[in-house]
């Protein structure tokens, strides 16, 4: 008793060599349900890889926008504290060159705020609660984060179902033969 798989390109035949039609009829149905059950497992065991796949990769792409976001969050910090710094230097040219409050009139054109109004300046930029402003770029990404963090919890609640899945469909089942096969030929 032997099963025979035979790949005919796009069909594959499958026969049955033994002594009883009832038991054969079994073994090939049996044996097309098993392969139609491995064919479905297969398929979805590499739908749900590649799934699992596209929600790594947007993973991976989150982490290094936020990796992006802290970096240039740190530029505009040092840009906020250099801004701090040169307006408490030119608060203080201000002062040794006598222009304490807009009240004089004279004022150089490299001074166009008074000592008092620079060091406000400088005072408010230190109690700035975020340095967001110091980079243009990052309100953007930040916002463009937001997004794939949406992306991603939306595909994480929504994965694919494959309840409804078959692979093969599969035109002819074995059936018995209306003459039995082992009946010999009578001549």
């Amino acid at each position: 008793k032997k099963i025979f798989v035979r790949n005919g390109g796009d069909h594959v035949v499958i026969s049955f060599e033994g002594t009883d039609a009832r038991l054969a009829l079994k073994w090939v149905n049996g044996f097309i349900a098993m392969a139609n059950e491995d064919a479905v497992r297969i398929i979805v065991q590499n739908n749900l890889l590649d799934f699992n796949k596209m929600i790594d990769i947007h993973k991976k792409e989150i982490e290094e926008l936020k990796k992006k976001i802290e970096i240039k969050s740190s530029i505009a910090k040092i840009n906020r504290e250099v801004r701090i710094h040169q307006l408490e230097e030119t608060a203080l040219m201000a002062d040794i060159i006598g222009i304490n409050d807009f009240t004089d009139r004279y004022v150089p054109s490299n001074y166009m705020m008074d000592s008092i109004a620079l060091r406000k300046q400088a005072n408010i930029l230190r109690h700035r609660e975020s340095d967001d402003p110091f980079n243009e770029e990052i309100m953007t990404l930040k916002f463009l984060l937001k997004v794939l963090i949406s992306n991603l919890e939306e595909k994480e609640t929504t994965k694919p179902i494959f309840s409804d899945f078959t692979a093969i469909h599969f035109k002819y089942k074995a059936t018995a033969s209306a003459r039995p096969i082992n009946t010999p030929d009578i001549k």
